[in-house]
């Protein structure tokens, strides 16, 4: 049961009445006769049993009980012999309702009347609801009615005031450059569901997502740009989103030197055929140019007619004259040399220098003459 109200009627002469009710529907009605009156005067309610009357007399009481029902009225009326009166008072029973306030991710209700309150009809209160950031409005409502936030509403059955909202969403792209690479996980989101990993260009994002960002570039490539939305970022950091996100990513192919050690008498040359740098220089390249990763270099070596070459070298490594190498890093490339056999016959104006050759049968083997100083022998110059 609820509250009650009680109205003295007009027409209540000759009695005084007392109502009391504590829980539940059973009702206590004592009316008391005024002076004067005597045993003629006695009460009924209508509407509940009218057949059932109360007698009273001089300053005597009567009491009655009843079942009341939640939001009806009840008259009460004093009866002289055969004449009614009229009514004395009315009881009017009001039923209690509920407030119930259900506040959704990121909205926020606040109410003259706290949540779980009881209220009865024609309270009123004020509401009103709102969106925390990242997120938008979706269901405002009081009692299935849209919610103005700062009206004032007044209580005519249970309320019920729902604030329902979704977080914002935005979208991610992903532009990595030539020989780079961008991955994108998501580590965290406020929004139930959401999927976690990698997450690909285009890809929905939400408010307060957090992404962890790396920038990977090719073999041979460095990493020269990494940037979220316009913004130097560094590989392997997080980012919260707070909305739309634009991930950028430049590679630069990596350089490195060439070193060209030629011994006496020998010479080194070395043609640069292909590049993956747009605009490298093709040709002849000198000592200490610079080269790139994947450059592809043909290299010759060459010698004076009294020198011979024993060893050629590319980075340590014993290389053939005429092959190709293709970059890794810095390049060193090494001639080893020694005289070769001559003799100096004089034509009558100058000495020529002449290479010797013996043959041995089959093939024509280069001498190559010593000369013995005491000590070492040393090839005949």
């Amino acid at each position: 049961m609820g509250s009650i109200n009680v109205s003295q009627a007009a027409g209540g002469r000759g009695v005084s009445a007392t109502i009391s009710w504590t829980t539940g529907p059973t009702v206590t009605v004592k009316i008391t006769g005024n002076a004067g009156y005597g045993a003629q005067a006695h009460w009924r309610i209508r509407g509940v049993n009218p057949d059932t009357t109360h007698y009273i007399s001089d300053t005597d009481a009567s009491t009655g009980t009843f079942e009341a029902v939640d939001g009806t009225s009840y008259a009460f009326q004093a009866i002289w012999g055969s004449a009614s009166d009229g009514e004395i008072f009315t009881v009017n029973f009001d039923k209690p309702r509920t407030l119930t306030i259900s506040e959704g991710d990121g909205a926020s209700v606040t109410c003259s009347i706290s949540n779980g309150s009881t209220v009865y009809d024609g309270d009123t209160f004020t509401v009103t609801a709102n969106t925390v950031t990242g997120y938008n409005k979706t269901t405002f409502t009081v009692s299935g009615a849209t919610l103005v936030s700062g009206n004032t509403y007044q209580v005519t059955g249970n309320v019920t005031i729902t604030a329902s909202a979704t977080v914002k969403s935005y979208t991610l792209t992903l532009d990595a450059g030539d020989n780079s690479t961008i991955t994108v996980k998501r580590t965290n989101s406020p929004l139930g569901g959401a999927t976690t990993g990698n997450l690909s260009n285009n890809a929905t994002i939400y408010y307060n997502d957090v992404l962890k960002i790396s920038f990977v570039a090719s073999t041979g490539y460095n990493i020269a740009t990494s940037t979220v939305n316009g913004s130097s970022f560094t590989s392997g950091n997080t980012y919260t989103v707070s909305g739309a996100v634009l991930v950028e990513s430049t590679a630069t192919v990596k350089s490195y030197t060439l070193s060209l050690n030629p011994d006496t008498g020998t010479e080194i040359l070395v043609y640069r055929t292909s590049s993956p740098l747009q605009g490298a220089d093709s040709g002849e390249l000198l000592d200490g140019a610079t080269i790139y990763h994947s450059d592809v270099l043909k290299i010759n070596f060459e010698s004076d007619a009294e020198y011979e070459i024993a060893q050629k070298l590319v980075n340590q490594k014993d290389f053939t004259s005429g092959d190709s190498h293709t970059v890794t890093g810095n390049v060193e490339i090494v001639t080893i040399a020694g005289f070769a056999g001559i003799v100096h016959i004089y034509n009558g104006t100058e000495f020529i220098k002449y290479l010797i050759y013996i043959y041995n049968g089959s093939d024509w083997d280069q001498y190559i003459p010593y000369v013995y100083d005491g000590t070492n022998w040393n090839i005949c110059s």
